[in-house]
């Protein structure tokens, strides 16, 4: 049973009801090769900015605009990072893939389903992080977020 309602589908406009929790996707594949047990699924979220790029008009009155997108920070262990890589990024071969997201808004304990490109993590930029003991520190960052 998942802990968090984190939701996704490989596509955009998929429905609510098609998709599948973040936790229970990428769970059976989540295990240590050394042990064979399973390393547990945490995610933790940013809120959307809807406003990234403020700047203020002439008038004086503050206006925002800009590519709203959200991070998914989560310890995966190599096999499910692996399975992430494989299914949804070509085997890490594509840069982006369009998905389907239900995430985490500031409002609360409430959730709000987008369509959005899933960027490849990037070592260089941090979002890609191995902690050894055959586990990593990723950033799932979504971009082009679009509310459905």
């Amino acid at each position: 049973m998942a802990f968090l309602d984190y939701r996704w589908a490989a596509g955009n406009g998929v429905a609510l009801g098609s998709l599948v929790n973040f936790e229970d996707d990428v769970k059976p594949n989540n295990s240590k090769i050394a042990s064979g047990k399973l390393f547990p699924v945490a995610v933790k979220s940013s809120s959307p900015n809807l406003f990234p790029v403020r700047d203020l008009a002439m008038s004086g009155v503050e206006r925002g605009d800009g590519l709203v997108e959200v991070i998914w920070a989560v310890q995966l262990a190599t096999l499910g990072y692996k399975y992430i890589l494989d299914t949804y990024l070509s085997s890490g071969a594509a840069v982006n893939a369009a998905m389907t997201i239900f995430t985490r808004v500031r409002r609360g304990n409430t959730y709000t389903r987008y369509d959005a490109n899933l960027i490849l993590p990037d070592p260089e930029r941090g979002e890609e992080i191995e902690l050894g003991n055959d586990a990593w520190q990723v950033q799932l960052r979504f971009t082009d977020l679009v509310a459905l």
